[in-house]
């Protein structure tokens, strides 16, 4: 099987989601294209001057996750993102895309996640840092992984 570079795999997905696709039914496949494009998991951004983390990547992916796990300029990812509920029927639906924003006070320098998947199975602890937000483009660069 030949393997996509990352940004093609996240394209396809987006394609996927764009095109009215059923949500991956299976757990196993849903872990290998999140560890696939595990760069790819948060943004940072700013909206009305305010610093923000986006977790929008997960909506595809909610109803195979338990939890989004989170911390802020530490590892300790003691928080919890709350996803949108999950709707078999409609798997992609997130009903306000605020739902996936999460605003942040200050300056935030790095974002570590931990995925809690369905099974229980947890994704190793990944931190991502802020790109410069000076152009106002949304993004971060993973630069660490492991506990």
């Amino acid at each position: 099987m030949t393997k996509l570079p990352q940004a093609a795999m996240a394209c396809a997905l987006i394609g996927a989601i764009a095109s009215g696709a059923q949500a991956f039914s299976d757990l196993a496949q849903s872990k290998k294209s999140l560890e696939a494009t595990k760069t790819s998991w948060i943004n940072f951004g700013s909206k009305g001057g305010r610093q923000i983390v986006m977790f929008d990547y997960f909506a595809m992916f909610k109803c195979d996750l338990k939890a989004v796990k989170y911390s802020l300029d530490s590892r300790a990812v003691d928080k919890t993102f709350a996803m949108p509920a999950c709707d078999p029927a409609n798997p992609f639906k997130v009903d306000k895309a605020e739902q996936l924003a999460l605003p942040i006070s200050g300056n935030v320098k790095t974002v570590s996640v931990q995925l809690v998947y369905a099974d229980g199975a947890t994704s190793p602890i990944r931190t991502y840092a802020s790109c410069s937000l000076d152009d106002n483009s949304n993004c971060a660069h993973l630069i660490r992984e492991g506990s």
